[in-house]
């Protein structure tokens, strides 16, 4: 994984199962798209599923079908979500360069357009 020291990292938290988080992802896409050519700010997803063949062979087909770009992760012993005590699905968190969480949103809430105004503002707050 990347250097994350002096990012803004935004880390979505997902599963396979959970149609409000694939929803979710063409905001994701549409506000990294913006955020490309902007090395400070880092996109990750986590997926919060038990590992199975069929979990990550699920995962890997929506990653693919969402496009280019979008890589996630499985936390097999939930130590991350638990860590970030996620609660509910999807969960986006955005940390700033200093490493500090600072802005916690939760659900699929608004059409796509205000989910990437949304999502943008905070990344914005955190430059």
């Amino acid at each position: 994984m990347k250097n994350l020291k002096n990012k803004i990292v935004v880390i979505d938290f997902w599963a396979s199962w959970c149609a409000p988080c694939i929803g979710s992802f063409e905001a994701l896409r549409d506000v990294m798209d913006n955020y490309k050519s902007d090395p400070d700010v880092v996109f990750l997803y986590i997926n919060t599923e038990k590992i199975s063949d069929k979990s990550i062979s699920r995962a890997k087909q929506i990653m693919k079908d969402q496009g280019e770009g979008l890589k996630s992760y499985f936390d097999p012993n939930y130590r991350t979500t638990f860590s970030f005590k996620v609660d509910g699905l999807p969960t986006r968190i955005l940390i700033d360069k200093a490493g500090n969480i600072r802005f916690r949103d939760v659900g699929l809430r608004g059409d796509n357009l205000q989910q990437v105004d949304r999502i943008t503002a905070m990344i914005q707050l955190l430059k």
